[in-house]
């Protein structure tokens, strides 16, 4: 077969995949879709979203473990990887009972870069280090690269400084850079940040074909303006606004809205974007990302005088951080809560995990019950859409990944008052 013939088939080549990593703008734009998000999500067009749209809705029927992990991928570089992870488990099971190890290996891998992005940190160690396990034993030494990845992230995240740097001096490139830049923000290094963050992508430049710049572009904004490059963040800020991901991936789209807030000047214009990227429908589910555009909207509304508003959100954050165990955004957020009086010696309402909503407990508690989806919705007046998208919410937030996990994580479990304003 040849290489452009195989670039239309379903399951591309190993070869054909390296091939058009190489020489993807001088290819027909009638590209697989799920290979065209992979290699390059930062140029996603509807086209190729609605195609890997379709291939989630058919995963429940999926048995080629391969076909299951392809669209997992594409899914995850769309910030939708949570709704592949029942697909995913499957993969994992099916490589531990003895089938496809090495797409059970390329699953793991998945729900360890989902886990990183939806705050199910403590998971993700786990898989990790399952993972590397049975690379070990298998021999797949470049399958294990993603896994130390993700633990690396974790690590820097939570400021255990030593196993990021651990990865960080192993990894290759991009990587290695984007494991540093992270664990030089925790210690509160930005201009250490600046210098890793910047050797992925210069400032205004989201390169094609890198995963590494789109996922390092939001800490180059942050870290540009705390260090007096407002012109660097101002650019780069536009760039991922500007982005066809920005308008196809909510999770993008909320950290494009987070950054412009952040490199823009104090004032209204601020105030709106932060509103904005914090009003993402389902955006709490990127949890360590939602929770530092709410600390960064915290700190805005502190030095623009508006302390009420800024607790709230400091609030907010704060739960979120305590719950990830992010040790160095919890000495931050408390900072700025005492900036405005806040006491934060002793645990605030929702420590240890985020509130559920009115809403979202109901259909959690139902579903706890052992209900379907289509018994909630006619006992609640909601179309079965509806109750899965409510459920779709509230897994990642209580770190769950079945039904069977919700009686336990929902007991205990404090709920907001929906009539709180925000």
């Amino acid at each position: 077969m040849l290489v452009e013939d195989s670039l239309r088939a379903e399951a591309p080549t190993p070869i054909a995949a390296a091939w058009l990593l190489l020489h993807r703008d001088d290819v027909s734009p009638d590209l697989p879709p799920l290979l065209a998000i992979t290699s390059d999500p930062a140029r996603a067009t509807a086209r190729d979203v609605e195609a890997v749209d379709r291939a989630i809705r058919g995963l429940w029927r999926e048995t080629d473990p391969g076909r299951v992990v392809r669209v997992a991928t594409a899914a995850l570089a769309l910030g939708r990887g949570s709704e592949c992870r029942a697909a995913l488990w499957t993969v994992v099971e099916d490589g531990r009972d003895g089938g496809d190890v090495t797409a059970g290996i390329r699953a793991i891998s998945l729900l360890c870069a989902d886990g990183v992005v939806t705050g199910r940190w403590d998971e993700c160690v786990r898989l990790a280090d399952e993972g590397a396990t049975l690379c070990a034993i298998h021999g797949h030494r470049l399958l294990a690269g993603p896994l130390r990845l993700a633990r690396a992230l974790v690590a820097a995240a939570r400021g255990d400084l030593g196993p990021a740097a651990t990865h960080r001096d192993r990894a290759l490139g991009r990587d290695g850079h984007r494991v540093a830049a992270l664990a030089a923000l925790a210690d509160d290094d930005v201009e250490t940040a600046y210098g890793h963050a910047s050797a992925i992508a210069p400032a205004g430049s989201l390169p094609a074909h890198d995963h590494a710049a789109l996922a390092v572009a939001p800490d180059l904004v942050e870290v540009a303006r705390s260090t007096g490059r407002t012109g660097e963040a101002t650019r780069h800020a536009r760039a991922m606004r500007e982005a066809p991901l920005a308008a196809l991936s909510p999770r993008f789209g909320m950290l494009a809205l987070g950054a412009e807030a952040v490199a823009t000047s104090p004032g209204d214009a601020a105030v709106d974007l932060f509103e904005e990227a914090l009003a993402t429908v389902g955006g709490e589910r990127w949890a360590f990302d939602h929770a530092r555009i709410q600390l960064a909207y915290g700190r805005h509304l502190r030095r623009n005088r508006s302390p009420a508003p800024a607790r709230r959100h400091l609030d907010a954050a704060l739960a979120t951080f305590r719950w990830l165990r992010a040790e160095p955004w919890i000495e931050r957020t408390r900072d700025e809560l005492r900036a405005v009086g806040a006491r934060t010696g002793a645990p605030t309402r929702g420590w240890g995990r985020p509130t559920l909503a009115p809403h979202e407990h109901e259909v959690a508690s139902l579903a706890a019950s052992g209900l379907t989806n289509k018994q909630i919705a006619g006992r609640l007046h909601l179309s079965p859409r509806t109750v899965s998208a409510r459920l779709y919410q509230v897994f990642p937030k209580l770190g769950v990944t079945s039904r069977a996990g919700l009686r336990d994580a929902l007991t205990g479990l404090a709920v907001a008052d929906e009539r709180r304003t925000s």
